[in-house]
């Protein structure tokens, strides 16, 4: 006896006093958890009823064998029970999936039901075990308490603070009916203990297994929403990619069937690139965040910002006034944007550029409109960056234009339409030949001659321009060896082909097949190249060299001159800029530059050559200032290959006559 004594409270604070038997362990899961947990209890109505029935039956069998009145108030009291049971399963599943909250308010009254009848059925089997002497009766009472025990135990396992209050409700009129009986009933009293800890038992494992299978379930459901929202987002910024921005755009075209307004603004950032080439990408990706606030920041809660790839955004802006509401976003979106980022103590500046299309008016499906966007946006590029442009329909036309251009460019680099034209480099002093600048020319079979600004630049852009440099390399170094009097051979290298991997081979590689002395090689660059990966060009230019050739620095003064190139690398030569040279005897800034220039390359022991020279005044203002070269339409235009023989004949003749009229004009000391 003593033992029983203290077996049992332990037994109870191990089950009762655990967390799962508690309600708040239900309230403190997630809403979806805690409704699939209560659902089952109004799926299944047959073991409600088996619950209610068996209790009747007693009830019945009780009230025709005594003159009691008790079993036929509970009979009746339990009637009412079943009913209210059945009318609120019935009310749930009337609605057609019902949300968790619903079925979780609608648990409360349910559980309450459920507690009403448990007490009425614990009650009444405990009145029949204690007031009747029937030993039959007694029997049956005391087994239909543990069997509804049972039932319920199994039935509401899943909601365990429910289950073991029945069960207890259920079994301790039985308890207490049996201890006031006296001793000899104790060992039935025992049992009913041992049963009811033996179901609670039962009930915390089961209810532990249904939480595993909704961990399991859950973790399944995060894993695909995990795997839906990366399919449709990128995972850099989290804004929608272009799975999901196709869908807002189809949305918005049904919606403008309906006579909504649409606009699309496709924009990306400019210069980019830069910041990747030389901050790195760790700082790219920071930028690319700082402009998603940004973007965000400006934009409507009801307007959508799409990541489309690189630097390559998109906003989609419906249900306003157009065009006036997307003018003023883009406005915003320009300045925005072009406003310095920090970044870790960064300085960061970039802007950006923006192409609009309009539905309804500039396309008739997705594709077209953003196709269209596209257009505008490569349109307010060209035009100077930092702007918006609107879709115009001639915009497609010149689009189409390019896309031929870029065919027949492709076409022409495979069939060999290309040939170099050379115009003479000439000493200022002297006027004669120094070398000859290499410079490339496109003889359409349809077209004729096409100038280089013709086609350079969309050369440049679709990386066409790396083949056709390694051929102008290569043809102009062999078209040097045969030149009489072996002047020098100047080529330009284009920033997108100084950038590509296998550029001093390449150099290598014209100079060992032409046999030309590599000092007869003048490789020529601009300001651009050296805006690039600063260590990366500096490398490359000394490992050019150190193959033997020489590097001038084309176009100076334009860009984004700055004298700190001059004293990073000791080019070889200097060409100053057709513009100051034009400017000669005009401009007092133009003088004083082109004299700054010349001066400052002297004392760095680098040769200047002068663009653009194209009258007599303009070469004399050179030799006055310095000046060591001259380059321009007064020697001579570009000249095709086979023509370069003859000319740097005549000019050689030109230089020598000149020479022999200015030895003539010299007073003899003498006479």
């Amino acid at each position: 006896m003593f033992a029983a004594d203290r077996c049992f409270p332990k037994c109870w604070r191990h089950f009762a006093g655990r967390r799962w038997m508690s309600m708040r362990s239900m309230v403190a899961m997630p809403p979806d958890d805690a409704a699939r947990l209560i659902a089952p209890l109004f799926e299944r109505t047959s073991s409600l009823l088996v619950a209610h029935v068996a209790p009747l039956a007693l009830c019945i069998f009780l009230a025709g064998r005594s003159d009691a009145r008790w079993p036929v108030i509970f009979l009746v009291l339990d009637l009412v029970l079943l009913v209210s049971r059945v009318a609120l399963v019935f009310t749930i599943r009337r609605r057609r999936d019902p949300s968790p909250e619903a079925l979780l308010r609608a648990s409360r009254p349910y559980f309450g039901v459920g507690m009403a009848w448990a007490l009425s059925t614990g009650a009444f089997c405990g009145m029949c075990y204690a007031l009747l002497e029937d030993e039959v009766s007694r029997l049956l009472a005391a087994t239909l308490a543990m069997g509804t025990a049972g039932g319920s135990a199994s039935r509401n396992a899943a909601t365990p603070f429910f289950a073991v209050a029945q069960v207890a409700a259920l079994l301790a009129p039985q308890v207490a009916a049996a201890v006031l009986h006296g001793s000899a009933h104790w060992f039935q009293a025992a049992q009913v203990l041992i049963f009811f800890v033996a179901l609670c038992s039962i009930i915390r494992r089961q209810y532990a297994d249904v939480r595993q299978i909704l961990a399991a379930r859950r973790e399944k459901s995060e894993l695909a929403q995990r795997s839906e929202h990366m399919a449709r987002h990128d995972t850099l910024t989290g804004l929608p990619n272009r799975v999901l921005f196709r869908e807002r755009l189809n949305e918005a075209f049904a919606k403008s069937r309906r006579g909504a307004s649409c606009a699309l603004l496709c924009l990306d950032l400019d210069h980019f690139k830069e910041v990747n080439d030389t901050l790195g990408h760790p700082v790219g990706d920071a930028l690319l965040k700082a402009v998603t606030t940004r973007l965000l920041d400006s934009v409507r809660e009801t307007d959508t910002v799409a990541r489309l790839g690189g630097d390559e955004f998109a906003i989609i802006q419906a249900d306003a006034e157009q065009p006036t509401a997307v003018t003023m976003l883009a406005k915003r979106l320009v300045e925005a944007l072009g406003t310095p980022f920090d970044l870790d103590g960064r300085q960061v500046v970039v802007g950006s550029s923006i192409g609009i299309a309009m539905v309804p008016g500039d396309g008739e499906d997705a594709d077209t409109l953003l196709k269209n966007a596209d257009m505008a946006l490569y349109r307010a590029k060209a035009e100077g960056r930092g702007r918006w442009r609107f879709f115009e329909p001639e915009m497609d036309a010149r689009m189409q234009l390019r896309r031929a251009l870029e065919t027949d460019l492709r076409r022409a680099l495979a069939m060999g339409e290309f040939e170099l034209f050379y115009q003479p480099i000439v000493a200022v002093a002297s006027r004669q030949v120094s070398g000859l600048e290499a410079l490339i020319r496109w003889r359409h079979p349809e077209r004729g001659l096409v100038p280089p600004d013709a086609f350079i630049p969309l050369a440049e852009e679709t990386g066409l321009i790396v083949p056709m440099g390694e051929w102008v390399l290569a043809r102009a170094c062999a078209d040097a060896v045969s030149w009489p009097g072996s002047p020098k051979v100047a080529v330009n290298l284009s920033p997108a082909q100084f950038a590509s991997r296998g550029l001093v081979e390449m150099v290598a590689q014209a100079l060992r097949n032409s046999k030309l002395d590599p000092a007869k090689l003048e490789l020529e660059i601009t300001e651009t190249v050296m805006l690039q990966d600063t260590e990366a060009t500096l490398t490359t230019l000394h490992r050019l060299k150190a193959l033997g050739v020489r590097i001038a620095m084309d176009d100076f003064g334009t860009g984004y001159s700055s004298l700190s190139y001059l004293q990073k690398f000791p080019f070889d030569k200097v060409k100053i800029d057709r513009s100051f040279t034009q400017e000669l005897g005009r401009s007092p800034q133009s003088n004083a530059i082109v004299r700054a220039v010349t001066d400052l390359c002297a004392a760095l022991d680098m040769t200047t050559t002068a663009e653009g020279v194209e009258t007599e005044e303009q070469l004399e203002a050179l030799r006055r200032k310095g000046c060591r070269e001259a380059q321009g339409y007064l020697f001579s235009k570009p000249r095709p290959a086979a023509d370069i023989a003859g000319l740097l004949d005549k000019l050689d003749r030109e230089s020598r006559a000149g020479a022999l009229v200015s030895s003539e004009l010299v007073p003899d000391p003498l006479v």
